[in-house]
């Protein structure tokens, strides 16, 4: 294979192709549940760098900040204003 064709393997991994071989199968729950973990640690590092950002200056308005880094302004509001923490934050004895 030339440099710089795509295979059908690299298809299927990039989400190009819709076609499942019989040697590839769907994801099982132990690969969904490291997704919905990842999904979740990415989610809460977005909402902790929007509220970093505020505390530094950066934005004005918690609106902004979340749309910035694509989380929620509610959430964002409420870390800013201390009515929920970080799970590491909340486990502190």
């Amino acid at each position: 294979m030339e440099s710089g064709q795509i295979n059908d393997n690299t298809e299927f991994f990039l989400g190009l192709s819709n076609n499942r071989g019989p040697a590839q199968k769907t994801l099982n729950s132990q690969n969904h549940y490291n997704t919905k973990k990842m999904a979740r640690i990415d989610k809460l590092a977005r909402i902790t760098a929007a509220v970093d950002a505020i505390r530094r200056g950066e934005f004005t308005y918690y609106a902004d900040a979340a749309r910035h880094y694509k989380c929620s302004q509610i959430a964002v509001s409420r870390r800013v204003k201390g009515l929920t923490k970080t799970r590491q934050e909340a486990n502190l004895f």
